[in-house]
């Protein structure tokens, strides 16, 4: 296994009052991979990660902290002093903010699959010497836990203080308390359930099946277009009907022709798939390979399915020492009041 974390067990760069700075991407290499839950071995396998804070002698201090679907490992701080828009999180992370610094080391690993640094569908096949592109296999919650648990066995830590995840990221803080609960002292899940509900396995499967009839009538050109109408759609899940009336109203645009963008949220929903434009069709199969192989992980039911559905997570939480808060959103369109109504 080889390794780079010069600056990964500590702070990594002077900061502002408040602020992470300067953090530097980390990585690991397996090049012994590791065995899928569908049961294929993926080989070798390279990690990217980040590290805020400074990790305690006895290494008590450690909050795992899991991206969403289409996040990353950069979730706080800058890469650079010029960079513009800081991590994901940047709002949460740092001294004196809720995930403290001060007090806590925060790592978040980049899953399987993911385009952020992690081994995905355009790492090489040593098979094939050529990128996966969709020939990628299947991942499950369950991998990207063990992806999570090699990283930080690499840094000599066997117990975090919590694991938080929001989304597809609170499905793993729920697979670590199920298939590790000596291993999680407390969970924080937010917006996420245990399983995936009919409406996101049909929504999911409505944005897989229109990357790939892009593909197959248009070649890469068509699952470019493809991926942006997936994109469209799958932004409008992310929205409340509240949030859109709040933010959209029925405001009209200045376009006048039958054909134009009439509304300002069919502006928005142009906005988000501009903003996938790609320069060069390999670029877009790429990305098309890596959404399609993430969205099919959420539509399928094996897939995010946290080990032993709701009942899994009930007796991890329940017969073990794993302390848990599950944070729902009212206004939640996705993982619904009826939903968790019937157990997660």
């Amino acid at each position: 296994m080889e390794h780079t974390h010069e600056a990964a067990l500590r702070a990594d760069a002077p900061h502002g009052e408040g602020e992470v700075g300067v953090v530097t991407p980390q990585r690991a290499v397996f090049p012994e991979g590791l065995e899928l839950a569908c049961g294929q071995r993926l080989a070798p396998i390279e990690a990217a990660y980040e590290t805020y804070g400074t990790l305690a002698p006895d290494k008590s201090n450690v909050i795992l902290l899991c991206h969403a679907l289409s996040g990353g490992a950069h979730a706080a701080g800058r890469h650079h002093p010029d960079e513009r828009k800081p991590g994901w999180w940047d709002l949460y992370i740092g001294p004196n903010k809720a995930l403290d610094t001060n007090r806590f080391f925060v790592i978040c690993v980049n899953v399987l699959a993911s385009p952020y640094g992690t081994t995905a569908p355009l790492s090489v096949d040593p098979a094939t010497g050529e990128p996966y592109h969709l020939n990628f296999p299947p991942i499950r919650v369950a991998d990207w836990v063990e992806l999570e648990r090699m990283v930080l066995e690499t840094l000599g830590i066997e117990q975090v203080y919590a694991v938080v995840g929001g989304s597809t990221g609170g499905m793993r803080a729920f697979e670590w308390a199920v298939r590790y609960p000596e291993r999680v002292r407390k969970a924080l899940v937010i917006a996420a359930p245990a399983r995936s509900s009919p409406m996101v396995i049909a929504l999911n499967h409505i944005q897989r099946q229109t990357i790939l009839m892009g593909l197959e009538h248009g070649g890469l050109q068509g699952a470019n277009r493809g991926l942006m109408l997936a994109r469209m759609l799958a932004h409008l899940s992310y929205l409340s009907e509240h949030a859109l009336w709040s933010k959209f109203a029925r405001d009209t645009t200045p376009e006048t022709e039958f054909w134009s963008v009439m509304f300002q949220v069919e502006s928005y929903l142009e906005y988000t798939r501009d903003a996938l434009k790609m320069q060069d069709f390999l670029t877009g199969l790429f990305k098309a390979g890596v959404f399609g192989v993430l969205i099919s992980l959420i539509a399928c039911w094996e897939g995010l399915n946290v080990s032993g559905g709701a009942e899994g997570v009930g007796r991890a939480t329940t017969q073990t020492v794993v302390k848990s808060i599950v944070a729902l959103i009212a206004t939640d369109c996705i993982f619904t009041a009826v939903f968790y109504a019937f157990g997660l």
